[in-house]
């Protein structure tokens, strides 16, 4: 009986509930009209708001000029652009683990295979850290080297 009760409140609340937002009533007062209309004041004359000043037009004085004569010029002549050497980035080897031995300094790994994809440097007891990434074949394949204070301590190589 006590859970037949509560099924059936639950289910009255429901019901209420979805018949309360099909009506979309207002939640404040549910029986108020939807639109407000607002009705004129007729207390007293209706007074018309003064009309600005009128504005002087300005007066244009036109003016005759005679047009100069002036001899056509004469056919211009395109001279070609000058070439301009487009500066190629150089293409440095890409590092393999082979090549790079423990105890390279940064500079000379930086001087064979050029400034890496990306870096990052970190500190830690008083030494410095970078890794140095090199990839190509956009990323597929990369060769990551680590300095500790400025000298290769590990390097390895992804396919």
């Amino acid at each position: 009986m006590r859970d037949g009760a509560v099924i059936l409140i639950v289910c009255v609340v429901l019901i209420g509930s979805v018949g309360w937002l099909i009506l979309r009533a207002n939640g404040v007062s549910p029986f108020a009209a939807a639109t407000v209309t607002v009705q004129p004041n007729d207390d007293g004359p209706k007074v018309e708001p003064p009309l600005p000043p009128p504005v002087a037009k300005p007066v244009v004085k036109t003016r005759t000029e005679v047009a100069a004569v002036v001899p056509p010029l004469p056919p211009m002549q395109a001279e070609p652009a000058p070439r301009v050497a487009r500066q190629v980035p150089p293409t440095w080897p890409y590092p393999s683990i082979p090549q790079i031995r423990p105890g390279f300094e940064k500079r000379n790994i930086t001087q064979m295979y050029g400034d890496p994809s990306l870096s990052a440097t970190t500190g830690s007891h008083g030494h410095t850290f970078d890794t140095f990434v090199y990839n190509r074949d956009r990323g597929d394949a990369m060769t990551i080297i680590r300095f500790q204070d400025g000298r290769v301590y590990a390097a390895r190589a992804t396919p």
